[in-house]
């Protein structure tokens, strides 16, 4: 498997993401133990995969920054790449915003990428509840992505545990160049809330905390709330939303 190592902090342009992707890939695919026409083919989805997913997010940008989204898409399949050899897996994990933030859907991934992939995606993707405002909606949205992780199978786990702590990484970056006003590029504006949902999900996925990933998203997870008090003493349980 790709090791960990880089992080959002050390690219943040897309060229840059795409360099490391294609390492890490070109990595993976060596270790194959298959024929070399499947390492090709290997090779070439997860090629079509980066142009699909570049093609995507086309002109966004993360939340309050100029960094391009890609670099996020990217850094998630890097990290996914560190728990698993499975192919499917990494995809899902460069592709797990595009149907929630992009005009692409689930059978736009399985026509080109299989129905798995699309399953595993669409399994990622949270019910933005459009039309509504958003600032209303984050907490009943953040609580049902923390119940449903009790439901997830390991892969789609994976998915969500590197999705986290690409995401954490950021707001670690963030918080520490900018202080509380950090907090102010969200629809949620509360740190506390912020603290409530980043530890519900990590004690969700206890599972994997034996794995670098996991620590590592737990100890920023302390750098950045330390003792920050629990959203009305829950941690990782439902609050009746």
């Amino acid at each position: 498997m790709y090791k960990l190592g880089v992080s959002q902090g050390e690219f943040e342009d897309d060229a840059a993401g795409r360099a490391a992707f294609a390492k890490a890939c070109a990595q993976s695919v060596s270790t194959d133990k298959g024929p070399d026409a499947m390492k090709e083919e290997r090779r070439k989805k997860y090629e079509l995969a980066m142009q699909f997913a570049m093609h995507a997010h086309k002109g966004q940008v993360r939340k309050g920054s100029s960094v391009p989204y890609i670099v996020h898409p990217i850094e998630t399949a890097l990290i996914a790449m560190t728990l698993t050899d499975d192919q499917d897996v990494v995809i899902a994990a460069l592709f797990h915003d595009i149907i929630e933030d992009t005009p692409y859907g689930a059978q736009d991934i399985a026509r080109d990428f299989g129905g798995r992939v699309a399953q595993l995606v669409q399994a990622e993707s949270e019910n933005k509840r459009r039309g509504q405002d958003a600032s209303k909606t984050w907490k009943i949205r953040k609580q049902e992505f923390i119940d449903s992780l009790d439901h997830k199978t390991r892969e789609e786990k994976i998915i969500a545990l590197s999705d986290k702590l690409s995401n954490m990484r950021a707001t670690y970056q963030g918080y520490r160049e900018h202080g509380n006003e950090f907090w102010q590029r969200f629809h949620e504006k509360r740190k506390e809330m912020h603290a409530w949902y980043y530890r519900s999900v990590a004690d969700k996925l206890q599972e994997f905390k034996d794995t670098d990933v996991w620590k590592e998203l737990d100890h920023l997870i302390q750098e950045v709330f330390g003792g920050q008090p629990q959203e009305e003493g829950q941690r990782g349980t439902s609050t009746g939303l």
